[in-house]
């Protein structure tokens, strides 16, 4: 008993009171070497290879600060990290894994160096496996990222992370909360539901935190909360088949049956009539003007109903397969024969087609050329004076007889030109 009374006034004051624990310094005699070595490597793509050429030596330059070791493999395109005796911190080596994976999936190195911070921690996460369809895949992984890039710009800031997406892979870097909300929203963002309904809630939530009066109440009376508008069609008819039938709608009792009165005496049927439960009737009813029953229907009525025949003909055997490119060139015989005599075939389908077509064409132009050989026809001049023609035309035919003869009389009076050559050298003397 005096030695633990000992050993207590040991560890207490002058004063009574218990002393503070001190915690030994980091030294060189005091770090033990690693028993057991851990190694960790990763592929890159080829593209990555130039760029990590010129940057590892400063990564090596880096991880030997931490006591790590580094290789970069271009034939086999993997680089690797080890632990080596002069590891101090044994979480070294983890960090390292994470830094070399962040290089692989296109991250620049000054932003992956800060990956060896304590707050700041690394998530990959794989987005290719959520669709199927390629063109759907490209068009929801670029919501993601938004014109220009705002919207990822944006879930950076309210996540305080570092983002990145390459190929089928989102990286993220940052804190664990903040790296939660990112792979929620990407997975989100790639099951069809789009990122600004997260980035709306991330704003509330901030605004929320800056009120100390609300840090230990529920924030869900104050965040958005939104519905889905489309149905799928497996719900809508799982939907319809659970809906409870419609049910049958009693006879009308307007009519009055016969023989009612004459009934009355008998208690005994009247009493089994009611007992008997009422069974529905259905009416016929009128379809106005599509009269498909009638005999004297019309032809466009009768095609239709031929139609609607056979549309409804129930035939226990299947439709016929569309023939295949192969079965159609063993029913034409050209499967047997040799390339170029096939190709010769379709050269001279070709350009039937091609004649064909141009065939209307080349007429008209050949009716245009035997247009410009062809004469044209001559008016034929008729009679001065008609008999059948009007008074008006005989005016104007009189005018023109009585200017000829005017004109006629004018000529004789003129002195007449000497025919022989004789006269005309006489007539010339005279005249000197």
């Amino acid at each position: 008993m005096e030695g633990k009374d000992d050993n207590s006034n040991n560890n207490k004051s002058g004063n009574g009171k218990p002393k503070k624990y001190e915690v030994p310094g980091w030294t060189e005699k005091t770090i033990h070497p690693i028993v057991e070595e851990s190694a960790f490597a990763t592929l890159f793509p080829k593209y990555r290879e130039k760029y990590l050429m010129e940057v590892w030596p400063l990564v090596k330059k880096e991880l030997e600060s931490y006591g790590i070791h580094g290789d970069l493999d271009l034939s086999e395109g993997s680089m690797t990290v080890k632990t080596s005796r002069k590891t101090s911190d044994p979480y070294c080596i983890m960090k390292a894994r994470d830094l070399i994976r962040l290089l692989a999936r296109g991250v620049p190195y000054s932003q992956a160096l800060k990956i060896f911070n304590d707050d700041v921690n690394c998530d990959i996460i794989k987005i290719g496996g959520f669709v199927r369809n390629k063109e759907r895949f490209v068009k929801r992984r670029s919501r993601l990222i938004g014109p220009n890039g705002t919207t990822l710009k944006a879930i950076e800031l309210l996540t305080n992370t570092y983002i990145m997406v390459q190929g089928t892979t989102v990286t993220a870097m940052g804190t664990f909360d903040g790296l939660t909300w990112v792979r929620k929203i990407a997975e989100d963002c790639m099951k069809n539901l789009h990122p600004v309904y997260a980035i709306k809630e991330l704003m509330v939530r901030r605004e929320l935190a800056k009120d100390p009066t609300l840090a230990g109440e529920d924030w869900s009376r104050f965040l958005p909360k939104y519905k889905r508008r489309q149905i799928k069609k497996k719900k809508a008819k799982e939907q319809q088949q659970q809906a409870p039938p419609r049910p049958a709608q009693p006879q009308t009792q307007t009519q009055q049956k016969p023989n009612e009165g004459s009934q009355e005496g008998s208690g005994n049927n009247v009493e089994e009539k009611k007992a008997q439960p009422q069974q529905f009737q259905p009416q016929r009813q009128n379809y106005g003007n599509n009269n498909f029953n009638n005999r004297n229907a019309t032809p466009d009525n009768k095609k239709r109903l031929s139609r609607r025949e056979k549309e409804k003909r129930y035939t226990p055997f299947p439709p016929e397969p569309t023939p295949r490119i192969i079965d159609k060139q063993l029913a034409s015989g050209e499967y047997f024969l040799s390339e170029n005599k096939r190709e010769a075939r379709e050269r001279t389908k070709k350009q039937q087609e091609k004649e064909m077509r141009n065939l209307p064409k080349h007429e008209e132009k050949q009716r245009k050329i035997e247009k410009s050989y062809t004469a044209p026809e001559e008016q034929v001049r008729g009679p001065l004076y008609n008999h059948n023609s009007s008074p008006s035309n005989t005016k104007s035919t009189k005018d023109t007889i009585h200017s000829i003869k005017s004109n006629l009389s004018n000529m004789t009076t003129k002195r007449k030109s000497p025919s022989n050559p004789e006269d005309f050298v006489l007539s010339k003397k005279k005249k000197e």
